[in-house]
């Protein structure tokens, strides 16, 4: 019969599914997902390098250039006064505000960012990400770029600061008051493209962070929606396991009645010939009751045979029946 050969997929299905089965996660649905990943972290990491590597050099260049135009200055001139040496201190004060300033404001930045009850805090919360790798690797990149702020913050001020105090004893040797002009004009520009240089690099830090937190929340949703679909089809070929199941045990219900039903029609058809033989008999000694009486048994027999056939045509139909039903599922799942 047709429907024996989907028993016998079924029989193999459910001999070769392992009821261990759990979530591959070298599957290269989920493995390919994170290298795609990694690949489009380094092309911003790339991206936003280059553009801080060019800031540096561009901010570099305009200080250099200004320091070969105070130089040509300094050659035709040779000034000095207390007063250009006060507005110099009075420039290294508001260094040392700004300074102060800067690294309050880089503090307040990294609080606001690592608040547990910030926005930040919200939007991890709301993607299951609390408590995860990624939350803590936020954390470590942010307080990274705090102590980055923090620290070329002050090495800026250093910097500063010693040009300023390099630039007074020079002005106060050579007792020029226009060649301490000169060098206070040059260090204002050059902490003014310094805090610029800075300020851009800055942004750049941070737009690099945010578009790499971004490219993490879609990639996790990826990652996720992809193991969603891996732990359904799981659950398919669970479901699938057990429809197969079913086939088979109704298969063997009706294989069992078929076989109990050809018993009996070989068990009648032998009283048959027996009887047959004893009616031929009694027929030469002139007698005919017997057969009749053996033919009402005969039928009563046969009727017990008909219903068992019946049964098993049935069991038959239903087993059939389940078989059809499960391919169903099973095209459903493709």
């Amino acid at each position: 019969m047709a429907y024996e050969d989907d028993v016998k997929w079924a029989s193999d299905y459910v001999r070769n599914y392992n009821p261990n089965e759990t979530v591959n996660y070298n599957d290269s649905r989920l493995t390919n997902i994170e290298a795609q990943r990694r690949v489009e972290q380094n092309q911003v990491n790339n991206t936003y390098d280059k553009m801080i590597n060019s800031s540096d050099s561009y901010y570099k260049n305009l200080i250099d250039t200004q320091k070969e135009y105070q130089d040509k200055q300094i050659e035709n001139q040779n000034a000095q006064t207390e007063q250009t040496i006060k507005e110099i201190n009075q420039q290294k004060d508001k260094t040392q505000r700004d300074y102060q300033k800067e690294q309050r404001g880089a503090y307040q930045d990294y609080r606001n960012q690592t608040n547990a009850y910030g926005v930040q805090a919200e939007i991890r919360a709301s993607q299951g990400l609390n408590n995860t790798g990624y939350a803590e690797s936020s954390n470590v990149s942010m307080y990274n770029t705090w102590q980055n702020r923090v620290a070329t913050a002050r090495q800026s001020l250093n910097d500063t600061m010693t040009q300023y105090d390099n630039m007074i004893a020079q002005a106060r040797l050579t007792n020029n008051e226009q060649l301490a002009e000169i060098a206070f004009k040059f260090a204002q520009a050059q902490a003014q493209y310094a805090l610029e240089g800075f300020q851009y690099k800055n942004t750049l830090i941070e737009n690099k962070q945010t578009r790499l937190s971004e490219l993490g929340q879609r990639y996790d949703t990826k990652y996720q929606n992809m193991l969603n679909q891996i732990n359904t089809e799981l659950a398919a070929r669970r479901d699938m396991f057990g429809q197969a199941n079913n086939v088979i045990a109704n298969y063997n219900s009706w294989k069992q009645s078929q076989d109990q039903w050809e018993k009996q029609m070989a068990y009648q058809r032998e009283r048959d010939a027996i009887e047959d033989a004893r009616y031929n008999a009694s027929r030469s000694s002139g007698g005919s009751s017997r057969r009749s009486s053996s033919g009402g048994n005969s039928g009563i027999i046969a009727s017990n045979g008909s219903s068992i056939g019946s049964a098993a045509v049935n069991g038959a139909a239903t087993a059939a029946g389940l078989i059809n039903n499960a391919f169903s599922f099973l095209k459903g799942l493709g």
